[in-house]
């Protein structure tokens, strides 16, 4: 596990390399619509899908990312289908209430004795009108296991006609683990409690809802699945790379060759700028 907290620090400090390097001018792909649908966004940095790469092979965290990146809806993996569906054409059935976790399960391998920080993107779902309120809570099947939630209140705002300014937000989850062991962590949408649900109904009205359906009481937002074994995790580490499947293990290799390509990247936009100057 020592492996595992090194590689996460290490990564951070390319994380901030290259983001340093970034452009300030907006860089986002051009749609068919209309661009007031991300007015109240940060502009799109130029590096974001660099950075959405290394959020998709679990070589970050959400946590480690600013908001001029968790705030922009390329950030989600079905978002192709949401421009088209939502915001590519008239749509008269937009939704009242609707949140996710992404990613939505982490794998966790051979931990014991230590603590691990984990986060995901908590957001409104594309195509929302309303403000949405959620609590967010966890169970555990272990007693070995604890875990603390950074946000267990919170409010999200629309995603339509347009993205407002706080449609999504990070929560981190701190595992603190006594023993290896298995276990599974599951992290529920709840009701807010009462004075942040009260606040919110004073303030937006009509415009604000809240969850908290049978569905959703039963179905985790997101679940981390602790393993004992450590066949399994060589037998499951490829099947378990895609989509949302996080498996923090993450080889030595990997993070020198990210190290290598940051420091590349960093000579070329010097050389480039030089170039420019120089023009």
């Amino acid at each position: 596990m020592k492996n595992t907290i090194i590689a996460v620090v290490i990564t951070t400090s390319i994380l901030v390399l290259t983001i340093n390097v970034s452009g300030q001018g907006n860089y986002r792909p051009q749609y068919s619509f209309f661009d007031d649908v991300f007015k109240e966004l940060p502009s799109f940095p130029e590096d974001f899908f660099e950075i959405k790469h290394l959020i998709e092979t679990q070589q970050i965290m959400p946590h480690q990312l600013n908001s001029s990146y968790y705030l922009q809806p390329e950030i989600l993996p079905n978002w192709n289908y949401c421009a088209e569906a939502y915001y590519n054409r008239t749509n008269d059935n937009i939704g009242q209430y609707g949140l996710s976790l992404y990613p939505s399960r982490f794998d966790i391998y051979n931990a014991e004795y230590t603590t691990i920080h984990l986060s995901a993107i908590l957001y409104c779902n594309p195509g929302i009108s309303k403000y949405q309120g959620a609590g967010i809570s966890h169970s555990c099947d272990n007693e070995n296991i604890n875990v603390s939630i950074s946000k267990d209140n919170v409010l999200l705002e629309p995603t339509y006609p347009y993205f407002h300014g706080n449609w999504s937000t990070t929560i981190k989850f701190t595992i603190s683990i006594k023993e290896k062991t298995d276990a599974t962590v599951n992290i529920m949408e709840t009701e807010p409690d009462d004075y942040n649900n009260t606040l919110w109904k004073q303030q937006y009205g009509k415009e604000y809802v809240t969850g908290n359906s049978i569905l959703s009481q039963r179905v985790p937002k997101l679940t981390i699945h602790l393993h004992n074994d450590i066949d399994e995790c060589e037998n499951n580490s490829n099947a378990n790379n895609n989509d949302n499947n996080f498996i923090i293990n993450i080889p030595i290799t990997i993070i020198f060759w990210l190290f290598f390509f940051s420091i590349i990247r960093r000579a070329y936009v010097k050389i480039a700028k030089k170039g420019k100057n120089e023009i």
